[in-house]
């Protein structure tokens, strides 16, 4: 098991993720997640569904099947101009390496590279 997760809790925070700002509690063995409240302190739900599977298509396009059935299709090109952290998914390698956080709440690339769930479910198309 990836030694960030021997002992403890995984805390992470994804690029374009929805208000009220918060943080993904991750559990040791990766099956729960709970989502934190920065300014109250309280745990909620996401009010989005989470995603079930993503696949890397050509011309840097996603596609997101959402654990509820809904697919959809996110052009992540734009996201170059926003973050040069995004300047890495040029690299076709790179690209082709997303999958999905645990939990579904985010498309993961490498250490570096993460997009909340939410944006995709928000701004991409069917």
């Amino acid at each position: 098991m990836d030694s960030e997760y021997e002992n403890h809790v995984a805390i992470h925070m994804y690029y374009k993720d929805h208000n009220p700002p918060h943080i993904h509690g991750i559990s040791k063995d990766r099956e729960r997640q709970s989502l934190l409240n920065i300014d109250t302190g309280e745990i909620f739900e996401s009010p989005y569904p989470q995603g079930d599977s993503v696949e890397a298509l050509p011309n840097m396009i996603l596609k997101v099947i959402f654990n509820e059935g809904t697919v959809k299709l996110y052009d992540t090109k734009p996201l170059l101009k926003e973050n040069d952290v995004f300047k890495g998914l040029k690299n076709k390698t790179t690209f082709n390496k997303a999958h999905l956080s645990p939990g579904g709440y985010a498309v993961i690339w490498n250490k570096k590279i993460d997009l909340a769930i939410e944006e995709i479910w928000i701004n991409g198309y069917e």
